[in-house]
């Protein structure tokens, strides 16, 4: 297991929600695409690296956000060795590019994509400071990963520190042969960069949205559509056949709540309205005090 694991931020999650309940402009579905694409990548790239068995020889930090000099920097993937810390910039970019000019252009579109080469350097040079002031010196590398196979870049520059999906195998191999003796310098330096971390973005991209404006009802926990059945005490979905106890169903729609709605507080009427399930109140009631601490009484309840 990673030092520190990696988990969707609450932008994705949240514009993952409003991508079933409101019609996103096509600016913001894309935002959410690209969102969507790149922490697929990183997964993907996790998978890679624990399959390596990298996690039991060094400290792996996923998807850091810190800061130095008041400049926010993220860093996709963190290796601490025995000799370097190596941060790792991945990309779930697709298709035909090329590179010219210093620049990164989709072949078909001809559209830039900003510089992974550039964000790499620029993530050196403010972790560099950040663990300098901090009383750490560790040389740091670093490397742009293509992590998607169906990803081909014309004109690479053969002196910059690309890994491409067909190096990949050879690439966690020379990762694994180097030194892994791990004391307490390199701890501190981790538990740094884990207490470092910052839990929560400044500022997210999000649409503008409210309770009353966004469709209600419980939709699929796999495929995301509406058209569920009740069957006894499981959520059956018509489009895919998952099933999902209803318990289960009633914590997901709450959690979706709270997350998008955090300043509401989470009476039974404010659920039932979310959740529109045909069950009884008495066993709304049940499911909300077995998952959640109940706060007053009668038409005063509420649950946190």
């Amino acid at each position: 297991m990673a030092y520190k694991n990696r988990e969707e931020s609450s932008e994705l999650k949240i514009l993952h929600i409003l991508n079933a309940r409101m019609d996103l402009t096509q600016t913001e579905k894309q935002h959410y695409l690209n969102l969507k694409k790149g922490f697929q990548g990183e997964v993907q790239f996790d998978q890679l690296v624990e399959g390596a068995g990298l996690h039991h020889k060094f400290y792996i930090l996923n998807d850091l956000l810190l800061k130095c000099d008041n400049t926010t920097f993220q860093i996709d993937s963190t290796i601490i060795t025995q000799n370097s810390i190596i941060p790792n910039e991945i990309k779930n970019f697709e298709g035909n590019l090329i590179y010219k000019n210093k620049n990164f252009y989709n072949c078909t579109t001809d559209g830039i994509y900003q510089n992974p080469l550039e964000q790499l350097n620029r993530i050196k040079i403010l972790l560099t400071k950040l663990l300098q002031k901090n009383g750490f010196n560790i040389p740091i590398e670093g490397n742009v990963i293509f992590i998607n196979p169906e990803c081909f870049l014309y004109q690479a520059p053969v002196d910059e520190p690309i890994v491409y999906y067909t190096q990949l195998n050879r690439f966690l191999r020379s990762l694994n042969a180097k030194p892994s003796f791990l004391d307490n310098t390199h701890t501190e330096l981790a538990n740094f960069l884990l207490n470092a971390h910052i839990t929560e973005p400044e500022s997210m991209h999000l649409p503008a949205y409210q309770f009353g404006s966004v469709r209600k009802g419980l939709n699929c926990g796999k495929c995301n559509s509406f058209f569920l059945e009740i069957h006894g005490r499981k959520l059956v979905c018509y489009d895919c056949g998952y099933q999902e106890k209803i318990e289960a169903a009633v914590v997901r729609g709450v959690e979706e709540v709270r997350l998008l709605f955090p300043e509401l507080k989470l009476t039974p009427n404010i659920v039932f309205d979310w959740c529109r399930l045909s069950i009884s109140s008495k066993w709304l009631r049940r499911i909300l005090k077995d998952n959640y601490e109940q706060f007053g009484y009668g038409k005063w309840t509420y649950y946190g």
